[in-house]
């Protein structure tokens, strides 16, 4: 245990512990339910907001049929993509509010009190596209396995995997883009049928 109070390894200077160290199954879906404190947020949803331009701005557009798939995706990466837009039909009439669109990572568990959320990558999206990302992350990047796939919509998922791939192919050089297409294959194979 840390002078803050933090029980995992993996602590950083602050004290801090992010979200993926932790042991014993703690994961980031469990704080799904910090977007219930978000939709009591009534924020004035800046046009800025909307105009950002960057990698995650541009996947987020693409993820939701708000832009295309940009030409610097090609191959197996725009296969990957295309497969999930085919997947990701249904859900566009669900309520929308502020959702954090990076949880892995920027979650702190002191060993008192509740958790807390850092880095807020804010994004105006169904409640249920957050939890997708946090699992597809969790499923790439993390080493959870594919079971997890039961805990988040087909069509948030497949979105999920879009965000993250063209995130990955728009700020990269190819190698994080090819890991990216190819674990969110992996999450695309296992999604259910429907």
């Amino acid at each position: 245990m840390t002078a803050s109070g933090c029980t995992t390894a993996g602590v950083r200077r602050d004290g801090s512990t992010p979200a993926r160290t932790l042991p014993g199954g703690t994961t980031c879906c469990r704080l799904a339910s910090s977007h219930a404190e978000l939709a009591r947020v009534d924020p004035v949803w800046s046009a800025a907001l909307d105009a950002r331009t960057s990698p995650w701005a541009v996947a987020d557009r693409v993820a939701w049929g708000e832009a295309p798939i940009p030409a610097r995706l090609a191959g197996r990466t725009r296969a990957v993509v295309e497969r999930a837009l085919d997947r990701a039909e249904g859900g566009e009439d669900r309520a929308v509010q502020i959702i954090h669109g990076d949880l892995a990572g920027n979650v702190l568990f002191p060993s008192t009190g509740r958790p807390v959320i850092i880095d807020l990558s804010p994004y105006r999206r169904p409640v249920g596209h957050a939890t997708a990302i946090a699992v597809v992350d969790q499923i790439c990047w993390h080493g959870a396995g594919p079971s997890r796939v039961a805990l988040a919509g087909a069509a948030d998922l497949a979105r999920a995997v879009v965000f993250r791939i063209v995130a990955a192919g728009l700020q990269s050089t190819g190698a994080g883009e090819a890991e990216a297409a190819r674990a969110g294959g992996l999450v695309i194979d296992r999604l259910p049928e429907g």
